[in-house]
């Protein structure tokens, strides 16, 4: 199964470029429980030009029912979520579908 995703700022600005990205596809079925990593891309916003969206494509063999994308461009470099960086923060379902393509839409965190 191929995931290809388009990674946007919902606001419509360019990312910073040169800034980590990595986006995990979590096995989110589970209620009340927390979400279990099934697979992650780590990527990088391209350094030249006006990055408005990053491509990035992910490999899986298969995934289970409730599995959705998660994404974080960390701004800062520290590898956690904090103000300045953009996340994902809606929810994005992966189907079973041979390949997905997938708009995924990035705020700021505040």
């Amino acid at each position: 199964m191929t995931l290809q995703l388009t990674i946007v700022s919902a606001t419509g600005d360019a990312l910073p470029p040169g800034t980590p990205l990595r986006v995990e596809v979590r096995d989110t079925s589970l209620e009340d429980a927390p979400a279990v990593l099934l697979h992650r891309v780590d990527a990088a916003v391209p350094r030249t030009g006006r990055s408005a969206s990053v491509p990035v494509t992910v490999e899986l063999a298969s995934v289970p029912d409730g599995t959705t994308v998660w994404v974080h461009v960390d701004v800062d470099r520290d590898g956690r979520v904090s103000s300045g960086d953009f996340i994902t923060m809606e929810s994005y379902p992966v189907t079973a579908a041979p390949t997905q393509a997938m708009t995924i839409r990035v705020k700021r965190v505040t």
